[in-house]
């Protein structure tokens, strides 16, 4: 049975040696070093986390003033209550967060397609590149094989990829930029084109890219 999240954290995290794989590194053998973190930890936590930040600044800055009024003023603050005879007991810490949850079947499928697609922003995957990916897999079926494979062996589309993206919400737009940045070296004019234009289809603003790029530590493409 297909199982896209399986085939996405092969994609992102191999356990066998504790780095996140991506298609182009999958290739050539290299690798992107991370914390022994799960694959949906590192896609979700990055992209998640960029999208928080802004939206808390967004809140800080709280709403514009009026014009032609006058603020009323605030009442004083109320008498602190008179101290306990009998020491409160300090509350417990709360509660650790839950892991990341895994990504609908959808959503994977969208976010393997992503990397895909960013991987033949300067070219087709070839034959070689496709073996060499095939063959550094873990923990998948012949299905995920099956499915990659002929994803791989697609022509580029990009204009059928920006259509199928739809209107995704602030935090899969986020993880969707994240997996096509992990899915490549950046070290061609093309990769750099693709991610802009990317960038604009996905409504998300160049700071919020440039916190990605950052929390990933791999090079701006916007000053």
């Amino acid at each position: 049975m297909f199982d896209p999240n399986r085939l996405l954290n092969s994609l992102l995290y191999s356990q066998s040696s504790s780095s996140a794989r991506t298609l182009r590194r999958l290739a050539t053998g290299s690798g992107l070093s991370s914390s022994r973190l799960g694959a949906m930890a590192l896609l979700g936590g990055v992209a998640v986390g960029a999208v928080e930040h802004f939206s808390q600044q967004r809140q800080n800055a709280g709403p514009p003033p009026s014009s032609g009024t006058v603020a009323a003023p605030s009442q004083p603050p109320p008498p602190p209550p008179p101290p306990e005879s009998i020491a409160t007991p300090p509350s417990p810490p709360p509660p650790a967060p839950p892991p990341p949850s895994m990504a609908s079947e959808s959503d994977a499928v969208l976010l393997i397609r992503a990397m895909i697609t960013a991987a033949k922003a300067d070219g087709q995957i070839d034959a070689d590149e496709r073996e060499r990916i095939l063959g550094r897999l873990v923990d998948v079926g012949p299905e995920e094989r099956g499915f990659l494979e002929a994803e791989m062996r697609e022509s580029l589309d990009l204009d059928r990829w920006l259509r199928e993206l739809g209107n995704p919400s602030p935090a899969l737009a986020t993880q969707i930029y994240t997996a096509s940045l992990l899915a490549i070296e950046l070290d061609s004019s093309a990769e750099v084109k693709y991610l802009k234009t990317l960038t604009r289809r996905l409504a998300l603003t160049e700071a919020l890219i440039n916190r990605v790029h950052d929390d990933l530590g791999v090079v701006r493409i916007y000053a």
